[in-house]
């Protein structure tokens, strides 16, 4: 709907407001069930920030430690030793590993076919706080675990601080994959040096004359990072990571110094090409974010979900319609609702730091659960950060609609969401190192499959 006008731990300035969605399928409209409950799942894990499962059947549920590891569960148990880690227990990765700021290991995504291929790939910040993202393959025999010696870089993007990294990934629907970049300002930052709004390297402020780090920083270019790759902050990027993209002239902002990159742009992406007006980054799916922090798609419609964590007044949950690109969600001239962006692609849903509540607001994007309850089916689930809050969403025919505000919870905890192969929501809590799914006694084991 276009309008007419940081995440560290613990960074104050973010708020999450759980959605909840309608099931359009639905004969009433859906309602948090009364007897609905976090149970936990599993412990001792670090500092949790997401959760995901493999896709292969196993029922295998891998959280990731923003501290460097990946763990197992497997059948109800933590695996003693980890998926992969980069902390220092084992091989660094390449360039290095950072948990300065927001930094650390943000990211997980199985490829589709990670039962033919046992393809994953991570994002982390590395030693001087710039992004990466790298592929690894499962050992040979062991799906437990990753084969550090695998590791291959396929993008490295500079950041500006160790600030608003985002650094969610997962595949699309579509098989391509997808990565959120924040816009790298430092704590509560106005994105002085135009990241967010730069579609190409032509756009990027060399130095807003207060902050140093507009410029690329030679750690970063003496090691082989692209200068331009600036230019992909405050975005959302897709890549196909099938094909990988020959030496030569194009417009990809984080290719090496002879252009080659091991990945491919789809030839549908919004500036791909001379379409998308010369010079443009083709990685773009879209922009104007400040901090991406978590997305999500949904399983059954396709559609994406993008938690936008805010500055100083508002948080945001932004919508896109599958197979929809090119959306500029107005930051910096907007916050939420509040500023002046015409042209821009406004939040489907939003809330105030004062609604929210003290001591700080920092929006934890989730999922719109397909599960197997009774009543939270097709429901948005999200939640804060700094107060623990859970919110639930529906999309009706008057669009998207906060159904429901938890009480406030557990302070700076609720980190990130994921779903298990059967639909299962889960919840990571960073402080307590533990594993929580919703549950309710509702549950048919049916699977709504709406249509939007």
């Amino acid at each position: 709907m276009p309008r007419s006008s940081g995440r560290s731990w613990p960074t104050p300035g973010r708020i999450l407001g759980v959605l909840l969605c309608l099931l359009p399928a639905a004969p009433l409209p859906a309602q948090v069930p009364p007897d609905l409950q976090l149970v936990e799942v599993a412990s001792g894990l670090g500092r949790p920030v997401a959760v995901r499962h493999a896709g292969d059947g196993s029922a295998r549920l891998f959280v990731v430690d923003v501290d460097g590891r990946i763990r197992v569960i497997r059948n109800g148990s933590v695996l003693a030793t980890p998926f992969l880690a980069i902390d220092g227990s084992s091989a660094p990765p390449p360039y290095g590993f950072g948990l300065g700021g927001e930094g650390g290991l943000l990211g997980l995504a199985f490829h589709p076919q990670f039962e033919a291929n046992g393809r994953v790939y991570v994002y982390y910040t590395d030693a001087q706080s710039d992004g990466v993202l790298a592929r690894y393959t499962v050992l040979p025999g062991n799906p437990d675990r990753l084969d550090p010696a695998s590791v291959q870089v396929l993008l490295r993007i500079d950041s500006d601080t160790t600030y608003h990294k985002g650094g969610d990934l997962h595949f699309g629907p579509d098989g391509y994959l997808y990565l959120s970049v924040g816009d790298g300002g430092g704590g509560i930052s106005l994105d002085t040096c135009n990241r967010a709004q730069s579609l190409s390297p032509a756009d990027l402020a060399a130095n807003d004359g207060n902050d140093p780090d507009c410029p690329a920083d030679a750690g970063f270019t003496g090691t082989g990072g692209n200068p331009d790759s600036r230019a992909l902050q405050g975005k959302l990027l897709r890549i196909d990571i099938d094909a990988a993209t020959p030496a030569g002239g194009n417009e990809l902002c984080a290719a090496a110094a002879n252009g080659s990159t091991g990945y491919a742009i789809p030839a549908d992406n919004p500036f791909a090409g001379t379409a998308g007006g010369p010079g443009r980054c083709d990685e773009i799916w879209a922009y104007g974010l400040r901090n991406p922090y978590r997305f999500s798609f949904d399983r059954h419609t396709g559609d994406l979900l993008v938690g936008e964590v805010g500055e100083g007044e508002r948080e945001e949950i932004n919508w896109l319609r599958a197979g929809q690109g090119g959306h500029n969600f107005g930051w910096p001239m907007c916050e939420g609702s509040l500023g002046n962006c015409p042209g821009t692609v406004a939040p489907v849903l939003e809330y105030s730091h004062t609604a929210n509540g003290a001591p700080c607001s920092s929006v934890t994007g989730g999922y719109r659960y397909r599960g197997a309850i009774n009543g939270l089916r097709g429901l948005y689930v999200a939640s804060d950060y700094c107060t623990g809050r859970l919110r639930y969403a529906r999309r009706g025919s008057a669009g998207w609609q906060f159904v429901q505000t938890g009480a406030a919870g557990p302070f700076l905890e609720h980190a990130g969401f994921g779903e298990g192969e059967d639909g299962a929501l889960y919840l990571a809590l960073i402080e307590s190192g533990k594993l929580l799914r919703f549950s309710a006694t509702g549950q048919d084991g049916l699977f709504g499959y709406g249509f939007d």
